[in-house]
């Protein structure tokens, strides 16, 4: 570590310390811009939590537990996020309930079930998204209502496709059918509705590849693999054949996703040939 370097790493610790809040606050900012490079003595910074997160503000204690997150093992880190699931702040419920989400471990569902029930909105959705994870349904109905927040809407549909629970289904096709609709809202729910089996939802797809200047189209492409689609082999082929298709990488990425019988040896000979575009190779 240079010395410019470790001198701002230890005026961020010192900070930690300060009598003002806005203060702490940027001090944890500098501290997790440390966190992970090469050459910070991680136990400096580790040494530091047990003070951040009795902190008695409620911004400290969040980005506290982001700290964590990027510093702890995941043995560590499961039992602290669950600790503070019962924090007096929604901001740090928040927070903790989205760490044990992201962790996605069944030692989890106990307090993610826990959090369905909170009084705050955001709390419930992460602990729903974090059970869909786990590919438990109990938070499904929070999951449908989340479909008309837009700043939820596309974690939602992304823990519905998780869930495959046909019960969805309705609710996502009504979704899809929003007249004031993004459409990259659109095609994400539709991707929704054809994972859970309604095949006018797949037509659409394969139309929306076929707009070429729409901006959900490369969504759309990566769908059609994803999702494996009847015919999503051959559009694809077609899509990387065209060297003026601005969409050919994500054509390639799909075609991967397909698992295509020949497609390792279309994705080698791309990957070789250094007439195509770095990105394509890429």
């Amino acid at each position: 570590m240079s010395t410019v370097d470790r001198g701002a790493l230890e005026a961020a610790l010192r900070g930690l310390a300060g009598a003002d809040e806005d203060g702490r606050i940027e001090a944890l900012k500098a501290l997790l811009g440390h966190a992970g490079r090469a050459g910070v003595e991680t136990e400096l910074l580790t040494a530091a939590l047990p003070g951040v997160l009795a902190d008695g503000s409620p911004r400290v204690r969040r980005l506290g537990l982001l700290l964590a997150s990027r510093l702890l093992s995941e043995d560590e880190l499961a039992p602290l996020a669950r600790r503070f699931v019962a924090d007096a702040e929604a901001a740090v419920r928040v927070e903790a309930v989205g760490l044990l989400g992201e962790l996605a471990r069944p030692d989890a569902r106990g307090a993610l079930a826990a959090a369905l029930e909170d009084d705050d909105a955001e709390v419930r959705f992460e602990a729903a998204c974090g059970m869909a994870a786990l590919r438990h349904p109990a938070g499904m109905e929070i999951l449908v209502e989340a479909l008309d927040v837009a700043a939820w809407r596309f974690r939602a549909l992304g823990s519905l496709a998780l869930l495959e629970d046909s019960r969805a289904l309705a609710p996502v096709q009504s979704l899809a059918r929003r007249f004031f609709l993004s459409a990259f809202d659109r095609t994400q729910a539709m991707g929704v509705a054809a994972r859970l089996g309604d095949g006018s939802a797949g037509a659409y797809l394969f139309e929306r590849t076929r707009k070429r200047w729409s901006p959900d189209r490369a969504y759309a492409l990566e769908l059609l693999g994803e999702l494996k689609l009847p015919g999503a082999r051959e559009r694809l082929l077609e899509v990387l054949a065209d060297e003026k298709d601005k969409c050919r990488g994500a054509a390639a990425r799909s075609l991967g996703r397909l698992r295509a019988e020949d497609a390792g040896e279309r994705l080698q000979a791309l990957l070789v040939d250094a007439r195509q575009p770095e990105g394509l190779r890429l």
